[in-house]
């Protein structure tokens, strides 16, 4: 089972990959909001279960995986896991030419 794979309500339920190696990359889900398939490929190539994330970010699993298809993330939800493995939410000028 992959690590969106199931209907898991808690972290605490869901299943930790131990051997990095084992895992699959997750899903980056093509749409989603740019964001989003950032957030997602940060976490396939730093190795990130979304069960470890949910732990550290508080933001349950389900909700995560939501965010690939069904729903968007809020911000704080956004902020908290990316505060978890590392990151910031920032808001940057746009460079328009």
């Amino acid at each position: 089972m992959s690590a969106v794979e199931g209907s898991y309500e808690r972290a605490e339920e869901y299943p930790v990959v131990l051997d990095p190696a084992a895992q699959r990359d997750l899903l980056v889900p093509e749409n989603a909001s740019p964001l989003i398939q950032q957030l997602f490929e940060l976490l396939n190539r730093r190795k990130i279960t979304i069960a470890s994330v949910a732990r550290k970010s508080g933001v349950r699993v389900s909700t995560i995986c939501d965010w690939r298809s069904r729903r968007s993330p809020t911000v704080a939800n956004l902020q908290a896991v990316l505060n978890a493995i590392g990151y910031e939410l920032v808001i940057g000028r746009r460079d328009d030419g």
